[in-house]
């Protein structure tokens, strides 16, 4: 989980000796490489594997709640003892990251797989990996064995390849003789660090390396580095004496890494034709303390040596034979393949893999939420806002839209990563989601988001302080009276039931005579406006976790100024009576009957029918159908098109919903002086941005006079300009807005 001060938790689970060496290396992951934007905890588990499995479950399910762990990474799932663990319900909603070394085990079933019990074991570890959100793979062949052997997803898989420790290095002026001395080299020597497993093919190295000895006259000796038990020295010897190569092998038992280093500085070759490897680590140790290699052409070894060993084919002695007599016969393949290793080891560092690594927690740590809203093509203000953030919500979120019938929605190149689901098949698909967010406006284009709301809480953006608008479209147009009646009775305070009876009577009235709100946002886990008075508003009526956010202005197209003499006035956005048009229309009159015949109305938006035709008519009664123009919706291109070539902008309310005018904020983006009605969330606003008119206006006097001082003052518009750009840089950017949304994601998560 992201919080607001990006600090990510995760869990490394550690309990047996090779886990904690493997805590060890994480520990180098995490001091290797740090995104500056992230301050990560890391947390180890050691849980008490005596109890049973249940008191195993409740263990860990404590220890992820306790230290709000987002992300828990077992770093060896195919521990026997970590059995019980390989069970993904018990990480809930906690992603899950597993390291995959290789797939040895399940390509040589027959050697490793062999007990039923173990082939069993295995098998269930595979399947758990698999349902993990995120998979290490140390390299390109495990990860492509995964894929075609155990079928995992390749895009759950990422390469991280390993990293090399500084102690493998060339060494100065080394002791080699007391090394040497110590293990019983007394010639050159061709070194493997080996071992009995079978993958190893250390019984074809020996032979190998006898055929190529006897061509070299018993000059080198063959030294494995290997901890091996007797009766498997006795083999060995074996080997060599039947190879004819008896008295030129050392097997040097356990070594410590301070002689391993010098082992590797002194060796004329080192020897790896390994069957199989998940990573193959000892050729690059050997190239990192300038050896040239002679290794395997499969598995993973290939992968790491690239062109910086020479290759052969395991299973053949000769070759194996070939690639020693060929490196140690050639002193320019040994200064070739030398130099090329150094390259080739460098390559390989711990903060390559720990970038890999914190790479791959960013991308699942993302948590993944569902948003209900309208989206473009739909003529809605809300629409375009929802387009105009997702492309910065989908930078910290996994996001899901769900939308309503009848339409394919339009989304930028920028939003294309968002998932589009009709809003049915929420549902079956609620669990998923760490958080939801309801986009709720005063229009029925969300009427479908109710039902929603209410079963599945989570944030609310209230884009309206008051819903009753909405709650009136449901009650006609679903037939619905009980739920319209059911959101009058949680808004209605303790005695006053007027509106409760006044709709029983037959009368809904106005939607604006009385505030519904609280059908929508009761349970609502955190509740987002966009302006003080609908934050004042809410809180004062004893609403918790209400954040408020100021509506992002976009910084859209800006098109030439309109050049024909003409000044422009402009209304944008859906117009009903509440707009007040009217005032304005008859202004212009004034203005053109006062010898301003340059003037010219322009109304952009769509309109309620009747108020559209209550405007017109009043157009033709004026006689003035020149001087004001219907533009109706528009699309975006042609809308900011008009918006940039008003002179000025009249932007009224009466009665307000609580509203905040995005095509307000768009005006003054563009540094449009604008007139507006001095009434809710528009009072907030600076006098030295807007021209504020009453609200309600007692007659048109004081918005004539707004009008004509605008027209007239080049100089008041030039630094209302100004003023308005200021403005809108230092309050309505859209990364503060995505900052306190994402406050309220995390919050409700």
């Amino acid at each position: 989980m992201i919080k607001g001060e990006h600090c990510v938790r995760y869990d490394i689970f550690t309990k047996c000796e090779q886990c904690k060496r493997n805590r060890s290396i994480f520990q180098k992951l995490a001091g290797a490489y740090r995104p500056s934007k992230w301050r990560p905890f890391f947390f180890y588990f050691y849980p008490d594997l005596s109890v049973s499995h249940e008191q195993l479950r409740e263990q860990l399910q404590l220890f992820i709640r306790q230290n709000k762990i987002d992300l828990f990474h077992i770093l060896s799932p195919f521990e026997w003892t970590n059995f019980a663990m390989m069970n993904r319900e018990w990480y809930g909603k906690t992603r899950v990251a597993a390291t995959l070394y290789d797939m040895i085990p399940w390509i040589y079933q027959h050697i490793y797989l062999s007990n039923p019990q173990y082939r069993e074991f295995y098998r269930n570890v595979l399947e758990f990996v698999k349902s993990c959100d995120i998979i290490f793979a140390i390299s390109e062949a495990t990860k492509q064995d995964a894929v075609k052997l155990a079928g995992m997803d390749p895009e759950k898989i990422h390469v991280v390849m390993g990293g090399m420790n500084e102690q493998f290095t060339c060494i100065p002026n080394c002791n080699q003789m007391e090394v040497n001395s110590r293990y019983g080299i007394r010639k050159p020597y061709v070194m493997c660090t080996s071992g009995m497993d079978f993958r190893k093919n250390t019984d074809k190295l020996i032979e190998g390396f006898a055929k190529a000895n006897q061509a070299l006259h018993f000059s080198y000796q063959l030294v494995l580095c290997c901890d091996v038990s007797p009766t498997d020295v006795e083999h060995l010897k074996k080997v060599a004496q039947n190879a004819g190569t008896a008295d030129d092998l050392i097997i040097t038992g356990y070594v410590p890494d301070s002689d391993l280093v010098k082992l590797y500085n002194g060796a004329a070759l080192f020897a790896f034709p390994s069957l199989y490897e998940g990573f193959g680590l000892p050729v690059l140790e050997a190239m990192a303390c300038g050896v040239p290699v002679v290794t395997s052409n499969n598995s993973s070894l290939a992968e790491i040596a690239g062109d910086a060993a020479y290759l052969i084919n395991p299973h053949s002695t000769d070759e194996i034979a070939s690639g020693i007599y060929k490196m140690l016969t050639s002193p320019d393949l040994q200064i070739e393949y030398r130099k090329k290793g150094f390259v080739r080891a460098e390559q390989f560092q711990w903060s390559e893999v720990a970038r890999k690594v914190m790479d791959g927690y960013q991308l699942v740590v993302r948590k993944k939420i569902a948003i209900f809203s309208p989206l473009p093509p739909i003529h809605s203000g809300i629409a375009n806002y929802m387009a105009s953030i997702l492309p910065s919500l989908l930078k910290n979120y996994d996001c899901d839209l769900y939308i309503d019938d009848g339409y394919t929605p339009e989304l930028s190149d920028t939003a294309r990563t968002a998932n589009v689901y009709h809003h049915r098949m929420f549902p079956e698909k609620a669990d998923e989601y760490d958080a939801i967010l309801y986009q709720m406006g005063n229009s029925f284009y969300h009427a479908y988001i109710i039902p929603y709301l209410r079963k599945y809480h989570g944030v609310v953006v209230l884009h309206d302080l008051n819903l009753h608008g909405l709650g009136q479209w449901w009650a006609l147009d679903k037939n619905d009276l009980d739920t319209y009646l059911t959101m009058i009775k949680e808004e209605a305070k303790d005695g006053d039931d007027c509106l409760l009876r006044a709709v029983l009577s037959g009368n809904m009235g106005s939607q604006f005579d009385h505030i519904i709100n609280k059908f929508y946002i009761n349970g609502a886990k955190s509740v987002v406006v966009h302006n003080r008075y609908c934050y004042d508003a809410l809180v004062n009526d004893g609403v918790e976790s209400v954040i408020m956010a100021r509506l992002p202005a976009s910084m859209p197209f800006q098109s030439p100024k309109n050049r024909n003499n003409r000044f422009v006035f402009a209304s944008f956005g859906f117009s009903g009576p509440h707009k007040r048009l009217e005032s304005a229309i008859r202004c212009i009159k004034m203005l053109v009957s006062k010898g301003h015949d340059n003037v010219e109305y322009r109304i952009v938006g769509s309109f309620d029918s009747d108020y559209a035709n209550t405007l017109k008519s009043l157009v033709t009664s004026l006689k003035l159908q020149s001087h004001v123009t219907f533009l109706g919706y528009l699309p975006n291109e042609e809308y900011y098109q008009q918006l940039s070539q008003a002179d000025a902008v009249i932007n009224l309310r009466y009665p307000t919903c609580g509203e905040s005018s995005a095509t307000l904020l768009d005006t003054l983006s563009l540094g449009i002086p604008s007139i507006v009605s001095d009434i809710g969330s528009f009072r907030e606003i600076s006098d030295e941005v807007v021209l504020k008119v009453p609200s309600p206006l007692p007659d048109d006097q004081p918005l004539f006079a707004a009008m004509l001082k605008l027209y007239q003052d080049p100089d008041l518009r030039q630094g209302m300009s100004r003023k308005a750009k200021e403005y809108v840089s230092r309050c309505h950017s859209v990364e503060q807005y995505i900052e306190q949304l994402n406050k309220a994601i995390e919050a409700s998560s």
